[in-house]
């Protein structure tokens, strides 16, 4: 008797019915794992907005200014420039009055010879004349006329400048208001110096021979000889109308710098006929009279440049005479039993 069992073709049919839900069970398996080692990406950091949005307001962020890169340090040191010397018109004229003590020739000779030497060692010639301010006027104590001297000698380039630019200005005629600030600087600083020549020749006016100062100051102006000697020419004159007014009238001096400025070179006690005060002028007279009368009490005294001692700082004697009588009968009037002094 042979064993009961199913017949061949429903083994079959089974047999594929199997396979069929093996590979259902496998692909959903497949499509239903997650990998176990896969980290999730990180989140990034939130980034706050430039400005931030609400319902009801907006708020913005103060805005700065980036912080900059201090460059000061890499740039190149300011070297402050060497600057001419001036004169000073109120210390160096206040500090100028009184006799002070007479100098020699050789004094000055040698004082000259310093300043320039000084000046030479130096290959910037201002940088030298720096250094010889400081050693012969800042630190000039025991001479007065030597330090007028020096102040003079280191001034001479300025006040050489000064008046090219004045007779510059003059030349223009109308002025802007910038203009004529220079014009009456460069005059205030011509009228200084002049004054302080003018009070270093009172003072020493032995030692100091015309020639010689003249040609220490050509050098000193970098050989600028007009002006040498039409400055030279201008403060011999002024000292020359002093010596002829003190034969005349009494307790003559120089003007402050702003008398100066006004024309009024000399002043003196106030004279019968009302005046006190001479406007020196080195030229010929254009009415042949050596004294013009003038306003507010001034008078006008013109000395004829071929009248004077160009060796010196005088009016020749054959012509001094001759402007003491005008000085008197313009200065006295009418008074005929006032006598020359001396």
């Amino acid at each position: 008797m042979q064993p009961h069992g199913p017949s061949g073709s429903e083994a079959g049919a089974h047999g594929a019915e199997m396979h069929r839900v093996h590979e259902a069970e496998s692909h959903s398996n497949v499509l239903t794992a997650v990998p176990q080692h896969v980290e999730a990406p990180a989140e990034a950091p939130e980034v706050e907005p430039h400005v931030r949005r609400s319902v009801d307001t907006i708020t913005v962020k103060p805005w700065t200014v980036p912080e900059r890169t201090d460059l000061s340090e890499l740039a190149e040191p300011q070297v402050e420039q060497p600057q001419p010397y001036l004169v000073q018109p109120e210390t160096d004229l206040e500090a100028s009055t009184g006799l002070g003590t007479p100098t020699a020739y050789e004094d000055f000779e040698a004082r000259f010879a310093d300043i320039r030497n000084e000046i030479n060692r130096h290959e910037h010639p201002m940088v030298g004349a720096g250094s010889a301010k400081e050693a012969y006027i800042d630190e000039e104590t025991e001479s007065k006329q030597l330090l007028k001297f020096g102040k003079l000698m280191l001034a001479a380039p300025s006040a050489a400048q000064e008046e090219i630019e004045l007779n510059r200005l003059r030349a223009r005629g109308r002025l802007s208001p910038t203009q004529r600030d220079k014009m009456n600087y460069a005059k205030r600083m011509l009228c200084a110096y002049n004054q302080l020549l003018s009070s270093l020749i009172r003072d020493n006016e032995e030692a100091l021979p015309r020639q010689k100062l003249k040609e220490w100051m050509i050098e000193s102006s970098h050989g600028n000889e007009a002006w040498a000697r039409r400055t030279l020419a201008g403060a011999a004159a002024e000292v020359a109308a002093e010596k002829l007014l003190s034969e005349v009238v009494t307790n003559v001096e120089h003007g402050d710098l702003d008398q100066d400025l006004k024309g009024q070179d000399l002043v003196f006690d106030e004279t019968p006929s009302g005046y006190s005060s001479v406007d020196v002028k080195l030229l010929a007279s254009p009415t042949g009279n050596p004294v013009e009368p003038g306003l507010r009490g001034n008078l006008t005294l013109y000395i004829d440049p071929s009248e004077m001692d160009h060796e010196g700082y005088e009016v020749l004697p054959e012509h001094a005479e001759m402007y003491k009588i005008s000085l008197e009968h313009a200065l006295m009037g009418d008074q005929t039993d006032y006598e020359l002094a001396g």
